[in-house]
């Protein structure tokens, strides 16, 4: 044998197609950049991400008719699985026929794949910024509505759910530096205040479970979220929690209330009313955590997956995210939660998409730093978290012993609608009795 002979037989490799069809699995285009195809593999990941934002693009920018939305989610579903499954099988058929007679490119080097990898990640982080820039871009009405219709859909459904808080109410819309805040009023009016933080992406109606109790002694004061899907319009983005913290604390400026707030906060709305009890605990007298998002454990993976696919505009998704979710009130009253499924996916097709802010795990610093007195009521079937709600409360109760902990029975993330009636008694207590220990 030669030295050419030796030189090309070193320059040959030969193609795994189980190996290329696996890299084209993980990104599209990239069993054939292992092929030596690295024209083919660029211009099939083009042609991915260009459909991919441009779904993701549409889906964000208008609202339309739900024949045409399951319409439109099928072709481009169709599309991504035509595009996916021929990467992953001519792959796979190429390498085979190429196995033995290989020759090596100059980017067939794993860190070359790595990059390509990288790269690919570009489009997604583009889209969420784009996201970002739309959802504030045009802030003249119907902002923060898709489209004037999907306004009028959405407050209608709204103004009708509003129809069954079961107390008599007032409303009113508080000016911010990041636009305006629209609160629902309760109970007497010289009493205690009370601030209701609800979950999100949702609105300050889903406390109709538990006002009729809390504004009996309260007065209660329930939040629309400025970045939620209820009457708040914001105008200027909010990237970070400490800008969350300056909302809220000009929306209570703004109602007037002084020291000597009491506020009780669910998922999110926890989340938002923890970090607001870190930068202003001399505002604060008693807190009640629900089942608060990160706040004491990361959210689970499983959580996670179902969010994700949630995203997509079809009311399956959203469906089967809150039926996994709420599990025990799907149980006891299935037609219910299919109605408050109905109003989730709608108020996703109305508003403009923004990115919220992603709820942190605090610290064992930042709980001991907490000294108002507080109470941390979890289900004992709640999934928002990568433990148990034993396991969390355990943990809790170890790093936080002055923080008071109840889990309550028959419930998970619904334990405001399940337990309605026991979540409220344990909350009035603690607001009566906050020396107690409850756990």
């Amino acid at each position: 044998m030669n030295i050419n002979q030796i030189e090309k037989k070193s320059l040959m490799k030969n193609r795994k197609p189980l190996l290329a069809a696996f890299l084209s699995l993980i990104s599209m285009g990239l069993g054939q950049m292992y092929n030596g195809e690295l024209w083919k593999g660029t211009f099939l990941n083009i042609l991915f991400w260009s459909t991919f934002l441009w779904y993701s693009y549409y889906t964000s920018s208008a609202y339309f008719g739900e024949s045409y939305d399951l319409i439109f989610l099928l072709i481009t579903t169709g599309v991504f699985l035509l595009l996916k499954i021929y990467s992953i099988g001519q792959s796979f058929v190429y390498s085979h026929r190429k196995s033995k007679t290989y020759h090596l490119k100059k980017y067939n080097k794993w860190y070359l794949y790595l990059f390509f990898i990288v790269i690919l990640l570009i489009p997604p982080f583009f889209l969420s910024n784009v996201i970002k820039k739309q959802s504030l871009q045009d802030i003249s009405p119907p902002h923060p509505f898709r489209s004037e219709k999907a306004k009028t859909v959405f407050l209608q459904m709204y103004d009708q759910k509003a129809y069954q808080w079961p107390v008599a109410s007032e409303t009113k819309m508080v000016n911010t530096s990041f636009g305006k805040t629209h609160v629902r009023i309760s109970g007497p009016k010289q009493a205690p205040p009370l601030v209701l933080m609800h979950g999100g992406p949702s609105n300050s109606l889903q406390w109709i479970y538990n006002i009729e109790d809390l504004a009996q002694d309260y007065r209660t004061f329930a939040i629309d979220i400025i970045t939620g899907t209820g009457r708040s319009v914001n105008t200027k983005k909010i990237e970070k929690a400490s800008e969350l913290v300056k909302w809220l604390e000009e929306t209570l400026t703004g109602l007037g209330l002084e020291d000597h707030i009491n506020m009780m906060g669910l998922s999110y709305g926890g989340w938002i009313t923890s970090q607001y009890t870190l930068a202003h605990q001399n505002r604060v007298d008693r807190i009640i955590l629900i089942a608060p998002a990160a706040t004491v454990s990361p959210l689970s993976l499983q959580w996670i997956k179902y969010a994700v696919l949630s995203i997509i505009p079809h009311r399956h998704f959203t469906g089967n995210f809150l039926h996994w979710l709420l599990a025990d009130f799907s149980r006891i009253d299935s037609a219910e939660l299919n109605r408050l499924s109905e109003e989730s996916f709608l108020a996703m097709r109305c508003f403009k998409p923004t990115m919220p802010v992603s709820p942190t795990v605090l610290t064992v610093d930042e709980w001991k730093k907490i000294r108002v007195p507080l109470l941390f009521l979890i289900g004992e079937n709640e999934k928002i978290y990568g433990k148990s709600a034993l396991e969390t409360v355990q943990r809790l109760n170890q790093i936080a012993p002055h923080i008071k902990t109840e889990i309550i029975p028959g419930a998970g993330h619904d334990l405001t609608f399940v337990q309605a009636e026991l979540v409220n008694r344990t909350v009035l207590e603690f607001l009566e009795y906050p020396d107690n220990k409850t756990d």
